[in-house]
């Protein structure tokens, strides 16, 4: 008998694909209205990066049809 566990993956994939689809709208408009920010700038790109690898990881790492 198979034990399915329930580790928050599939969620947490879920949410990070959200979260880059935001930063990647609103990315534009905040460094035009923050054109100074450019700490703000480098941790938008971080975060996008961050969680696009993190939806990447989460896919080859669920089973599919997950």
């Amino acid at each position: 008998m198979s034990v399915v566990r329930r580790t928050g993956l599939t969620t947490i994939r879920n949410i990070a694909f959200q979260l880059c689809q935001i930063i990647t709208r609103s990315t534009p408009i905040i460094k035009a209205i923050y054109p100074d920010a450019a700490e703000l700038h480098t941790a938008l790109s971080v975060a996008n990066t961050a969680c696009g690898v993190l939806v990447s990881e989460a896919n080859e790492t669920l089973p599919v049809g997950d």
